[in-house]
């Protein structure tokens, strides 16, 4: 038997103000990782520092994040109020990625400081905070799966945002995200201890750790969203998302990178 969900996009409201639970999620996300970067590159930067680097990374990757987003489903934003509407939901994973490292390129290029240093020590925390954001899109009822009839189906109440496209049972991706991205998690801290560094020829401070978490991200990425369901307008001729094709292209140069750091 599939589970039946009713999607909860507000948790709950205070008069007139509604608390959104994709919102809710993904500034506890921020939060949380903010935290733990934060506590980590103390030893290495200054407050200051890590402060207005936080705030470049989160600001850019907002900002991308939503015009990705927009572009892709411009049809759905009549006005420029709705553009604004970040706290409903709507965003594109690669988007924030491409404008968190834009806002820290931009930031560490001001201030002379060493980039790649900061990105290393966040790696871990941000494939955390993505893990805990997709809770957020799974209360929301949005980024749902295909039809299936595997067991651990979500079966998602009539009105529901996934109801409208798809009938029956479907993939829980927003789980299956939560998951894979959780591992990463795990895997990233492990790595980041120096015998096992030094085993995968990771160079430290060298930008390789981030760049891993990029290359495990864009894999989850491409895999999971062959069972994620897409509107026609988003997929491309060769049977890939244009997604999955952002995807492809952060792993290639991801690896690239890599590669031409161990050669170092």
């Amino acid at each position: 038997m599939p589970f039946q969900f009713t999607p909860m996009p507000i948790l709950f409201s205070i008069g007139s103000f509604n608390v959104y639970s994709w919102g809710l999620l993904n500034t506890i996300a921020i939060l949380v990782a903010g935290f733990f970067i934060f506590r980590a590159a103390k030893k290495h930067f200054s407050e200051a520092v890590i402060f207005e680097m936080l705030s470049s990374i989160v600001i850019g990757g907002i900002i991308l994040a939503r015009l990705a987003f927009v572009l892709i489903n411009f049809s759905e934003f009549p006005d420029f109020f709705n553009v604004l509407s970040l706290w409903t939901g709507g965003m594109e994973g690669f988007g924030a990625i491409v404008g968190g490292i834009l806002g820290a390129l931009i930031y560490s290029r001001f201030k002379k400081i060493d980039v790649w240093k900061f990105l290393d020590i966040a790696a871990p925390w941000l494939a955390l905070a993505f893990a805990i954001g997709r809770i957020g899109c799974f209360l929301r009822g949005c980024c749902f799966g295909l039809p299936t009839d595997m067991p651990w189906g979500i079966l998602y109440a009539n009105g529901s945002l996934a109801s409208a496209y798809v009938s029956g049972a479907v993939h829980p991706t927003q789980i299956y995200h939560s998951i894979a991205d959780f591992v990463i998690f795990l895997i990233l801290i492990i790595i980041a201890k120096r015998k096992e560094r030094k085993i995968l020829k990771l160079k430290e401070n060298s930008g390789s750790m981030f760049l891993l978490f990029l290359v495990l991200y864009s894999i989850e990425r491409f895999i999971i969203d062959f069972v994620r369901w897409k509107p026609a307008t988003d997929m491309l001729s060769f049977g890939i998302s244009i997604q999955q094709f952002a995807y492809l292209i952060i792993f290639a140069i991801s690896l690239i990178m890599i590669i031409r750091n161990r050669k170092r």
